[in-house]
């Protein structure tokens, strides 16, 4: 008869304060870090050091992605030049505000981590309006502001509720424009809609035209052969 022995929860201790957990893998007792316990062992050390490539990532992504998302406004709101038309915002008021609240985002410095800017992290604005990354400067960032550099993704990417600088917060600026742009793009249509019953009314007026032109020439030409068999008469006559 084999015995076999009820589970027992695993009993560990980290920098001498003891625990239990009823599994193997443990989540809570390291702030981001997930233990997973394989066999006994009388002593293990760990260490843990931010990742410095992902936030690099992460904050080249976010440069990428502004520059990509002001080029796109740029193209929509460029003015008519020659035979180049007018963007579809051009003149829009909108289109102008979220073009500069996204360019804001570079230079404004959030509360929630110490004052840092996007710039602080190597983002800058060139003067044709480009947004580039300097990930040599993100690397002469001091080490413990790297937690402040985290939350300032966060923010700004909107990962935190709650902030007026963010992407998200911009996007939904874009709510109204796309009413705008609706109601313009309907107003359009009515517009086509009304030229194109007035251009059925030309052309019905035409058709009446022609047709009275044509009951007018064959009024003229009944007209003609009637005189002309007068004159053949009186020729007779004569």
């Amino acid at each position: 008869m084999t015995h076999t022995p009820a589970p027992a929860d695993a009993a560990l201790s980290i920098d001498g304060i003891a625990a239990t957990r009823s599994t193997n893998v443990i989540d809570d007792l390291v702030p981001g870090v997930r233990l997973r316990l394989g066999k006994t062992a009388s002593g293990v050390t760990l260490s843990a050091a931010r990742d410095t490539a992902a936030l690099e990532t992460t904050v080249s992504d976010f440069a990428s992605t502004l520059n990509a998302m002001r080029g796109l406004l740029k193209d929509f709101r460029k003015a008519a030049a020659g035979s180049d038309p007018a963007g579809a915002l051009a003149g829009d008021a909108t289109a102008r505000a979220i073009d500069q609240r996204l360019l804001g985002l570079v230079t404004v410095p959030v509360a929630a981590a110490g004052g840092l800017r996007l710039r602080d992290l190597g983002v800058s604005v060139a003067r044709t309006g480009a947004i580039s990354f300097d990930a040599a400067r993100l690397a002469a960032l001091p080490a413990a502001r790297h937690s402040d550099a985290e939350i300032l993704m966060r923010t700004l990417s909107g990962s935190s509720p709650g902030s007026a600088d963010s992407l998200q917060a911009i996007a939904a600026l874009a709510v109204p424009a796309t009413a705008g742009l609706t109601r313009r793009k309907d107003g359009v249509t009515a517009e086509l809609a009304n030229v194109e019953v007035r251009l059925a009314d030309y052309k019905a007026s035409l058709a009446k035209q022609y047709a009275a032109m044509d009951r007018l020439v064959a009024a003229s030409k009944a007209v003609g052969a009637q005189l002309d068999t007068q004159i053949k008469m009186w020729t007779r006559q004569s």
